[in-house]
């Protein structure tokens, strides 16, 4: 049996595998977030990365129908009309965090309040006990 717990080889050292863990999940997560949709041409990450940053901004892009006269023709054509509402702050903060890093949190400790105040010096003589430094032998030889 090995000394330590997480010296190598010893098999009662379950648990985290560190580096290397089973990463087949996000693997696979990161190939199809990369695999390119046929009509647009784009990876679902960057449609993703696209609606964060409209969620982000508060503008986002909406397609209208109208009718438009072409060749003497009245034909149906879907526009992108760009449209606005209030941003949102999750997608915001997620970004942020993206860019920046979150910030780190901090614990809370005793010194984060302020030490008290000081608002008297006192001096207090006391008289030393004389028996108090005594070793065993020179209270048993005064009869203790």
């Amino acid at each position: 049996m090995p000394k330590h717990r997480f010296q190598k080889g010893n098999r009662a050292a379950v648990g985290n595998k560190g580096p290397h863990r089973d990463r087949t999940m996000t693997l696979e997560l990161i190939s199809q977030l990369n695999a390119l949709d046929p009509q647009t041409n784009r990876s679902r990450l960057s449609r993703i990365i696209e609606k964060l940053i409209q969620l982000a901004s508060g503008l986002y892009v909406e397609y209208e129908t109208v009718k438009v006269k072409e060749k003497g023709k009245v034909v149906e054509k879907k526009i992108k009309v760009l449209k606005e509402r209030d941003a949102d702050l999750d997608a915001i903060m997620l970004i942020w965090d993206r860019l920046e890093g979150k910030p780190i949190t901090r614990m809370a400790s005793p010194y984060d309040e302020p030490p008290p105040k000081i608002t008297a010096i006192e001096t207090i003589i006391v008289e030393p006990d004389p028996n108090r430094f005594k070793t065993v032998e020179q209270k048993n030889s005064h009869g203790r």
